[in-house]
């Protein structure tokens, strides 16, 4: 299903199979996405805002010049997609799946990022200040991300696991 030059308010797609679609210059508003599978599909162009994500299967696509506002995307799937100049704006992203990701140019201000999998993200100016990032795996793979002073005692357990390093109290 392709969608060009199109404006969507308040409709329902869930539980839709949109695999190899096109997405292009288009505006969603309360647009219900839970559960839909948008595997493989290119999205370009295109705002979201105040819709429904959750567990809607992006893996594999391509998302360019993409904004998500306050959407409700947890235990989305992006595995294996390809990020390029996108902006998850006080999102709900509990739980979502970035798995091997490949990441330029991507910001979460205000969004909830608890327990988010970063595992094996390739990352190039991604920027997480502002963004709740309790339990967020794969902190490993966060070379080239930014983050605030106040996140970093919330990273700084799984930081040390993911370098190694063994934390013991002070003697005495």
């Amino acid at each position: 299903m392709d969608l060009v030059d199109a404006e969507y308010n308040g409709d329902d797609f869930t539980g839709e199979t949109m695999e190899h679609s096109e997405l292009v210059r288009c505006r969603f508003t309360g647009v219900r996405f839970a559960g839909t599978f948008l595997g493989e599909s290119r999205i370009s162009d295109t705002e979201f805002a105040h819709c429904d994500l959750a567990s809607t299967d992006f893996a594999q696509c391509s998302l360019r010049n993409v904004t998500f506002v306050d959407c409700r995307a947890s235990d989305a799937n992006f595995r294996m997609t390809r990020l390029h100049k996108v902006r998850f704006d006080a999102c709900a992203l509990v739980e979502a799946d970035f798995l091997e990701a490949e990441m330029t140019h991507v910001a979460f201000p205000s969004s909830d990022c608890r327990a988010i999998n970063m595992t094996g993200v390739r990352a190039t100016d991604v920027d997480l200040r502002g963004a709740r990032l309790d339990g967020l795996k794969g902190v490993g793979a966060l070379r080239g991300v930014t983050i605030g002073t106040d996140q970093l005692v919330t990273l700084a357990p799984e930081l040390a696991l993911a370098l190694g390093l063994v934390v013991l109290p002070p003697d005495g």
